[in-house]
Formats: C-alpha cells, sequence, structure tokens
C-alpha cells in the first residue's frame, strides 16, 4: 500500500457538508517520493514551509482554500527505492503511475476528502466542472507526468 502526503487548509472539518475543495497534485522529481515538495524546502516553527506559503496564499485572498496531494509517483515493483541510475532504475515505473493516479489516488482523495470534483461523474458536464475543479503539477520527472496525468481530463 502507498502512502501520500496531504495538505488540508485551515478550518477543514470533514464533517461540514456545506464546503467543497480544489484538489492540487503536486508530483515529485526522479529522486524524490511523497515528502519532496515538503521536506525539501525545509520547516519553520515545525510546520513545513509549503505548507505556510498555501497558508498565506490563502489569508491573503491570492488563492482558494484548496486541498493538495503529494503522492509517491513511482510505480514499478521497487517503488521504495528513491535512487536513481540508469541501469537499475525501472522507468516504465514513472508512467505506470498515470495508472495508478486516475484509478486509485485521485478516486481514494475524492471519496475521502471533500472535493467539487468527482471522478464517479462520467457525464460530458461532470467531465467538464471536474476538469475546472483538479489541477496537477510536478518538478522534473513530476513535470513530465504531470503532461502524461492531467487530471483535469479525467475519467477518459
Amino acid at each position: 500500500m502507498k502512502k501520500c502526503n496531504v495538505y488540508l487548509p485551515a478550518g477543514y472539518d470533514p464533517n461540514d457538508t456545506t464546503v467543497r475543495y480544489n484538489v492540487l497534485y503536486l508530483l515529485h522529481g526522479v529522486g524524490g517520493d511523497q515528502y519532496e515538495w515538503l521536506s525539501s524546502n525545509g520547516k519553520v516553527d515545525g510546520r513545513f514551509i509549503i505548507c505556510n506559503i498555501f497558508d498565506n496564499l490563502i489569508v491573503n485572498g491570492d488563492i482558494d482554500p484548496l486541498i493538495v496531494v503529494f503522492p509517491n509517483g513511482r510505480s514499478a515493483y521497487d517503488w521504495t527505492d528513491s535512487s536513481f541510475n540508469s541501469e537499475g532504475t525501472n522507468m516504465l515505473g514513472f508512467y505506470y503511475f498515470d495508472y495508478e493516479l486516475r484509478y486509485d489516488l485521485i478516486p481514494f482523495i475524492e471519496s475521502n476528502y471533500k472535493t467539487y470534483a468527482d471522478i464517479t461523474v462520467t457525464s460530458h458536464e461532470g467531465i467538464i466542472y471536474n476538469r475546472t475543479r483538479r489541477a496537477i503539477a510536478g518538478l522534473s520527472m513530476g513535470g513530465n507526468a504531470s503532461l502524461e496525468s492531467d487530471p483535469r481530463r479525467l475519467p477518459t
């Protein structure tokens, strides 16, 4: 079972059925994992700097409150190994993440968190609506995966 990290905005209440959130998926680079965006930026007062950035953007009204997902984008049999070498790394594992994102991670997030997007809605109008409620970005290999895995177009 793979894990991901999830940022929830201040005030997120799992019992409040009236509030929903957009979702941003942030993918790591080739040598990273679900902690790359968090730990490589450091901490201030025990909190990850990137979470402080999101908090400040929300408080200042620059962005709407959102959920941010930091997944592990390695999908090969050796997904726990974050090393990278051209001989030993299963490069196809980075491309398989597209399937993991579509069929495992997004359905998990959208069934366990209060998101606007709903992957179970497959009507033309629902797909168009969901495209405006999900975003994806990445570093290096994660940038490539974001091009391959654009969750706004789900389901296909």
